[in-house]
Order: structure tokens, then sequence, then C-alpha cells
């Protein structure tokens, strides 16, 4: 069974105020041993768009503000 953690930030991003957008960024770590989990699919679902992360377990992905589900 494969169990993880996932961390996230959310910040704003600014140069963009009339559609303004946001960055969810965080890491994936392994729960049993914390390791970095590489290749973990993040999308939204809403968007149908998401990213991958890389070799430190970390991914970013920029979305315009709302609300919305997060699957990995």
């Amino acid at each position: 069974m494969l169990s993880f953690v996932v961390l996230a930030v959310v910040t704003g991003v600014f140069a963009e105020p009339p559609s303004e957008r946001i960055s969810l960024s965080g890491n994936i770590k392994d729960e049993m041993n914390g390791e970095a989990l590489i290749g973990v699919t993040v999308s939204i679902k809403e968007l149908k768009s998401g990213t991958v992360t890389n070799s430190y377990g970390f991914y970013s992905i920029s979305v315009p503000k709302g609300n919305y589900t997060v699957e990995v």
C-alpha cells in the first residue's frame, strides 16, 4: 500500500491583475520513510490541467483564483 504526505502552499502571483492567479505548490513525500515521490501527477479537476512532481517531490501550478478539487 502506498501512502504519502502532501504539503501545499498557496501564494498570490502578482503581475496579472485582471485575472488574479494563485500558485499552488508543495512537496509530496512517502509517509513511511519521508522520501520524495518523483513523477506524481497533481491535477486540478475543474481545469483539466496539472503537473508532475520533480526529482525533489516538488510541484507548482498557477491557476485562476477560485475553488478547485486537487487530485494527486
